[in-house]
């Protein structure tokens, strides 16, 4: 649901939230992305909580909301409303956001659906349960989520940044998003 109510939002925010739920990534690493960091199927973040360099793999989920932002003349951040600073006034946008995401609930007469407090962080962990679900390997998600590895083995002699897994993960929020539209369906 919050899929398409976003979908039905403008830009920056509308997009926005739609590639947090198809990346799982930070709101603070969306903010700051830039067109230079994004290669093809990757986008490289050397600016994250982390500290590290961090790739994320862009499926055709991820890649599709890219493609339609707007490229504004001399920007280099994908999420600004002034070109030259990253987008602000997330408290403003989540109030909206859930007025409107009330009023998809009415409309398609919804119980159960947000009624407990939530924040943006939260569709990290919404990513990760249903990666799991879909049996993605606990530390393919933890890799993909940026977390920071943890014991002596995975912190010193596993260097393996599993590259090769994250598409799947990637897959996996392709063929549950069901190829989804920008309106708010009739039927959830």
């Amino acid at each position: 649901m919050l899929w398409e109510v976003a979908g039905g939002q403008d830009y920056p925010f509308g997009p926005f939230v739609q590639l947090m739920l198809a990346t799982g990534q930070r709101r603070d690493e969306l903010v700051n992305m830039q067109w230079a960091d994004v290669d093809g199927d990757r986008w490289t973040q050397s600016d994250n909580k982390g500290g590290r360099t961090h790739i994320v793999p862009l499926h055709p989920l991820a890649k599709g909301i890219l493609a339609d932002l707007p490229r504004f003349k001399n920007a280099t951040l994908l999420f600004s409303t002034t070109t030259t600073t990253p987008v602000s006034g997330f408290s403003k946008y989540k109030k909206r956001l859930d007025k409107a995401i009330a009023a998809a609930k009415v409309q398609h007469k919804l119980e159960g659906v947000f009624d407990a407090h939530w924040t943006l962080h939260d569709l990290r962990r919404t990513m990760t349960t249903h990666l799991r679900q879909m049996r993605i390997d606990r530390d393919v998600c933890s890799r993909l989520l940026n977390h920071a590895p943890k014991g002596i083995t995975a912190k010193v002699y596993d260097q393996w940044e599993m590259l090769d897994e994250r598409p799947e993960a990637g897959e996996c929020v392709d063929r549950s998003s069901s190829a989804p539209s920008t309106a708010i369906p009739t039927t959830w």
